[in-house]
């Protein structure tokens, strides 16, 4: 028998939760790299950070209705715009602003969809 529509979400979250306990703190540490020091392998581990928030940014797209039953502040537009601001500091090459998209844009929005995603699957 295959999952439900629903199931399949709370899958994703359920994954997409325990992935970001990881994802997190690896923006926290690129964070310090793009700010303080600069390591060789920095940018690389800058793509690998995109590519997983891209990924919890496509679940988030997939499950948006899920996450706002329990919280209405998932804004599309909010998240559309601090990939935006992020996007453009990337395009230029500035650190220090790449840096603060990810702090101030971009790891808040990540933090209200983990707990949303947990208030969803705590039912």
């Amino acid at each position: 028998m295959s999952a439900t529509y629903k199931e399949q979400q709370i899958e994703a979250l359920t994954e997409m939760v325990s992935y970001e306990e990881r994802l997190i703190p690896g923006l926290y540490a690129v964070i310090t790299e793009l700010t303080e020091e600069r390591k060789e392998d920095t940018d690389e581990f800058l793509v690998t950070l995109i590519n997983g928030m891209n990924w919890v940014f496509q679940i988030v797209n997939h499950t948006l209705d899920l996450l706002n039953e329990k919280e209405a502040d998932l804004d599309k537009e909010k998240i559309n715009d601090a990939i935006t601001i992020f996007t453009k500091a990337k395009e230029e090459k500035n650190d220090e602003a790449i840096a603060n998209a990810i702090s101030e844009y971009l790891i808040p929005i990540l933090q209200r969809v983990q707990e949303s995603a947990k208030l969803v699957l705590e039912g």
